[in-house]
């Protein structure tokens, strides 16, 4: 295993056939496993211009855009004029580009992301750089071609629904691909988001989340087929409570075929925490070798039954419906959130973060509901925080324009 630093704030690990635990710290990871994914498809090359990240086009930069740059590696063409890293429009040259992504007419030369004419590691510094930036307008989700083969699957977390964990130790929980009629499944790109909430996760001494990513597990050999290993993509969001993830072959086109174990996540539970929480998968996506999608995906979280300390009511997690929050999504006026009739207490606090992290808006209602002001909210995604004298509770909102 080695470690390249080329990132100010990633750790990229390289696992061939002896496979170490990955730890993660606070912003981003990269390490090399065997399994690939991948997310996002492609708008048609009609403009010609780029936004230096955005490699999918989709308008925003994400673990998405990391799986479009894996799919372009090694390819050249010609620079881009007066190419900057800055996340703004600018002009591309497409000669010598020859290679598109499937189904569409777009050009690798938008993964070449700081307009040298290559498409290598320094651009995914550029992709980490602007990470979360967004084009002014609404987010377009990026459609995928579906292969001449298709087979559901599902990403799931734990080998049962549930597990008892003590507070301030260690949990560990499988990651597993589960197939329909446990048919093997051409794999080469994976990407999505795992969801752990707020309060769950402890913190190391150096801050960073708790978190391992350990790949040596018994029956995921089949994943560690890929000729030159896999690489994994990591950016950590722990103001919002969840993790970007993207999986791809260490060679550009590379593919797995199987089904069953990939990894285990391991997480030190936070000491003062409650009664039941959940780590979820959120958005999966699994592309073959031709970057075509493998059929339907789904995902199944899992339970951590917190057994053994005593709680603190402070962190408790309300019921998801606990608390209305409308219009979602919001694109003028006033976000409301109201406790339902069925529930206690007041609404202590309303925090509103975007996707970096950042605190938009705040209020203290002191009332059984309370609002905020969304008529100035860029449009995008936002993570809403309603804090009552009974617990919290945790959503997502889109702000469209």
């Amino acid at each position: 295993m080695y470690l390249l630093t080329g990132f100010s704030h990633s750790i990229f690990v390289s696992v061939k056939k002896k496979r170490h635990p990955v730890k993660f710290p606070k912003t981003h990871i990269k390490t090399v496993l065997g399994i690939a994914c991948s997310l996002l498809a492609f708008l048609p090359v009609q403009g010609q211009q780029l936004y230096p990240g955005d490699v999918s086009g989709n308008g925003f930069v994400d673990h998405q855009d990391v799986l479009f740059w894996a799919y372009a590696r090694g390819t050249e063409g010609a620079p881009r004029p007066n190419a900057t890293t800055t996340f703004e429009a600018q002009d591309i040259d497409l000669t010598g580009w020859s290679g598109t992504y499937p189904g569409t007419e777009r050009s690798f030369a938008y993964a070449d992301c700081n307009g040298d004419g290559k498409v290598d590691d320094s651009d995914l510094l550029v992709i980490e750089s602007n990470y979360y930036s967004a084009v002014d307008g609404p987010y377009q989700p990026d459609p995928f071609q579906t292969g001449a083969s298709s087979i559901g699957s599902q990403l799931v977390l734990g080998d049962s629904a549930s597990i008892d964990v003590t507070p301030g130790e260690l949990a560990v929980i499988p990651f597993n691909l589960a197939t329909q009629e446990t048919q093997d499944i051409e794999l080469g790109y994976m990407g999505f988001q795992l969801n752990y909430g707020l309060s769950l996760v402890a913190e190391t001494p150096a801050g960073d989340p708790a978190i391992e990513l350990n790949f040596d597990v018994d029956g995921n050999e089949w994943l560690m087929e890929a000729e030159q290993g896999v690489e994994v993509f990591v950016y950590h969001h722990e103001n919002l409570g969840y993790s970007d993830i993207a999986l791809y072959m260490g060679s550009p086109g590379d593919y797995v075929v199987g089904t069953g174990a990939i990894a285990e996540f391991s997480i030190v539970v936070e000491e003062v925490i409650f009664g039941l929480q959940s780590v979820n998968i959120d958005i999966p996506v699994i592309l073959n070798g031709g970057f075509k999608r493998s059929g339907f995906v789904s995902s199944q979280g899992i339970t951590l039954n917190l057994v053994g300390k005593p709680v603190s009511t402070d962190e408790q997690m309300l019921p998801l419906d606990a608390v209305m929050v409308f219009p979602n999504p919001v694109n003028t006026g006033v976000l409301h959130a109201q406790l339902r009739s069925d529930q206690p207490g007041m609404i202590k606090q309303m925090e509103l973060f975007d996707q970096a992290g950042r605190l938009v808006d705040s209020y203290a209602p002191n009332a059984r509901s309370g609002q905020l002001n969304a008529s100035a909210l860029p449009a995008g995604l936002y993570l809403l925080k309603v804090k009552t004298d009974k617990g919290l509770q945790v959503m997502k909102i889109q702000a469209t324009r």
